[in-house]
């Protein structure tokens, strides 16, 4: 099981560790998560009264951002530190549905890599850091290099810093359900 966020072509995955599914997380949860992480690994570059608009493949975290909560307690705790990034980043979170085959981060989330630049690895807040482990560059440059030719991802410093009119967009989002997926 993966978490994977993309960002204009520059992409990042985590896998979610033995226990994530616990104590009432479950994939709304991780999907909630993935969109904390692109907030955060936009935060800096993200200048004043900026529109983010993401893409997530998850419904219970679309339409919960959409109506401000969501039946699950881990759900809401998510959303409390994605409206406090916002709050701190001066910006406005909009999130929008797009279907799982149309998500550009559905690969990295299952384990198959993108040949793209890596976004910078972000800091996670201490609530995350039993439930996510960052895929090392390391391990991106052995699955990359068997199954791409030429030059092996790099992580790319201002990949997120790239932003027209206030508008961040092409942001995808996506969380798989099956553990075995990340055995390619």
């Amino acid at each position: 099981v993966g978490i994977g966020v993309v960002i204009q072509g520059s992409w990042r995955a985590w896998k979610l560790l033995p226990g994530w599914q616990s104590d009432g997380r479950n994939i709304a949860w991780a999907e909630a998560v993935a969109v904390e992480i692109t907030l955060r690994c936009l935060f800096p570059t993200i200048k004043p009264s900026t529109h983010i608009k993401l893409h997530c493949d998850n419904k219970v975290v679309v339409d919960g951002w959409r109506v401000g909560r969501s039946r699950s307690i881990k759900v809401n705790a998510v959303f409390r530190r994605i409206h406090e990034i916002c709050e701190d980043a001066q910006c406005s979170l909009h999130i929008r549905h797009v279907q799982g085959v149309d998500n550009p981060a559905d690969k990295p989330s299952r384990g198959i890599y993108l040949s793209g630049p890596l976004l910078p690895i972000t800091i996670l807040p201490n609530e995350l850091l039993q439930f996510l482990q960052v895929v090392s560059d390391e391990e991106v440059a052995v699955r990359v290099s068997q199954h791409f030719s030429g030059s092996l991802p790099k992580p790319e410093a201002d990949a997120v810093a790239r932003q027209e009119d206030g508008i961040l967009d092409d942001v995808g989002l996506e969380v798989l359900k099956h553990s075995q997926i990340w055995e390619l």
